[in-house]
């Protein structure tokens, strides 16, 4: 049986992360709605959202560089460009999805690379907290890559 923190983390606070993340994935391409004329808008919005990886599984690195590139925006250059800790976020991000997986899957077998990646983390609070605090700042600069890539696009601010 899993801890009470193990419990917690699967049911309201990855649940939070997760409405956070298509909060952000929808309003850039709620933003299409706006453009004239309104058949445009609606092919813009199919572009925008059709077969997006973030609909078919977690956020991983290359899921967020794949769905943002659709937007035109290299979303990791973009992020440390804006901020060099957005380097270690993005590999507190894999870390997240690594353990993730293997508590899903029961599976703590790791590749050397995956072992590699994990070193200093573990099921464990403290690591929980570190990813859930990564997840937040990501959130937080993705917005204001997209932010800033919808008013060079519209030339007002989307939100």
């Amino acid at each position: 049986m899993p801890s009470r923190a193990l419990r917690e983390w699967r049911t309201n606070q990855r649940t939070e992360l997760d409405r956070m993340e298509a909060t952000l994935r929808r309003e850039a391409a709620d933003r299409a709605a706006h453009i004239r004329p309104a058949g445009a808008a609606h092919v813009l919005e199919w572009l925008l959202t059709e077969h997006r990886l973030l609909n078919r599984g977690n956020a991983s690195a290359r899921t967020l560089e794949a769905d943002f590139g659709r937007m035109g925006v290299p979303l990791w250059a973009n992020l440390v460009e804006r901020d060099q800790r957005n380097l270690l976020r993005r590999q507190r991000l894999e870390q997240l999805n690594t353990w993730r997986n293997a508590v899903a899957h029961g599976d703590f077998t790791f590749s050397r690379e995956q072992a590699a990646g994990l070193v200093n983390t573990s099921r464990s609070l403290r690591s929980v907290r570190i990813w859930r605090a990564s997840c937040s700042a990501l959130a937080s600069q993705i917005d204001a890559v997209m932010h800033q890539r919808l008013v060079n696009l519209f030339k007002r601010r989307p939100w």
